[in-house]
């Protein structure tokens, strides 16, 4: 007979794991709770995004292509889903802008600006709108549109307006430089090298300068007499070319840059600097008859009065020696100015 224990016979284990496993506090449910919340709504925030942008990109792709109404639909959708985007209203302000519908662009853009005080963009804009923001030069990315549009009808452009300013600018060039040879020449805002092509053959160093990078690959081959024009050619907006320039120059010419500026003693003073003694700079603005200057809402353009480039160009050193008016079809008057450095 066995002996007997008082060993209990082992017990068999649960067949139910779970009902061993702790069960979980409240706080970790909370916290798996708000993990997923936190997956969710980056998911969505990012699909929010990708609307946003696909929509911005659209919208830039039909206002490059000259289709405005197409453009500021998609800006309109994009503002939509981000209403604290001020490059969108900003871009659906532009759009309804150049669709004709100055009315519309107004709110758009003063949401803009109110989003990004700095906008400039949107500053010249309310002032196409009749708008009286405070503007001082045109915003360089609307002067690079504008130079490249002409690149893009560089043709059209010399028939319309091109060769109207070569014209007078070539009478008042060889009316003073006469016989005179061997000058360094510098050419600001040269576009495809018109101006430049008139002193060519006075001229021992042709520096151009040309905001454009488009045009200022038409002034790199820009020839005469099968020679280059140009010595060399930068792709640089005058003030930022003059600021560090150290070549000195016998005579500057400038055309049709100064439509972009208000207040042009700044850059006055720049192409004074870079001037030899006796240099001769010659330049255009658009007649206005105020006593200063002022942006022109219909034009885009700021127009200078004469009485203001006179107590101007006196004030940073120059003297006037001759003056030529030009009229157009429009009915709007430019001046030529020839200045020399006291």
């Amino acid at each position: 007979m066995a002996p007997q224990t008082n060993q209990k016979p082992a017990e068999k284990p649960q067949e139910n794991a779970e009902a061993q496993a702790p069960k979980k506090s409240a706080l970790d449910s909370f916290l798996e709770f708000a993990l997923k919340s936190r997956d969710w709504f980056e998911k969505s925030w990012t699909k929010l995004q990708n609307v946003e942008k696909s929509n911005i990109e659209l919208g830039v792709y039909h206002l490059r292509a000259g289709r405005f109404f197409d453009a500021a639909v998609r800006f309109k959708i994009a503002t939509l889903f981000n209403k604290n985007s001020s490059i969108a209203w900003y871009l659906l302000g532009k759009a309804r802008f150049y669709e004709g519908k100055r009315n519309k662009a107004i709110i758009p853009l003063k949401n803009a600006l109110r989003l990004n005080p700095a906008l400039d963009e949107a500053i010249f804009l309310l002032n196409g709108c009749g708008s009286r923001e405070k503007l001082t030069a045109i915003p360089r990315s609307f002067i690079i549109e504008k130079l490249d549009i002409m690149a893009g009808n560089y043709e059209a452009y010399l028939n319309n307006i091109g060769n109207v300013i070569t014209n007078n600018f070539s009478e008042v060039i060889s009316a003073y430089l006469g016989e005179r040879s061997g000058i360094n020449t510098l050419d600001l805002n040269c576009r495809g090298g018109e101006l430049a092509t008139l002193v060519k053959h006075k001229t021992n160093n042709m520096i151009g300068v040309e905001p454009s990078i488009r045009l200022a690959g038409l002034a790199r081959t820009k020839r005469d007499n099968n020679l280059l024009v140009f010595n060399y050619v930068q792709s640089k907006f005058p003030e930022d070319y003059l600021k560090t320039a150290t070549d000195k120059f016998d005579l500057a010419i400038c055309a049709l840059y100064f439509d972009n500026l208000g207040d042009i003693e700044p850059i006055l003073t720049q192409i004074h600097n870079v001037l030899n003694p006796k240099g001769a700079f010659i330049f255009n603005i658009n007649k206005i008859t105020s006593s200063d200057y002022e942006f022109m809402q219909n034009s885009l353009i700021f127009g200078h009065s004469d009485a203001y480039i006179r107590k101007v160009t006196d004030k940073v050193g120059f003297k006037i020696v001759s003056t030529k008016e030009i009229k157009y079809a429009s009915n709007s008057t430019d001046i030529v100015y020839l200045v020399e450095k006291k």
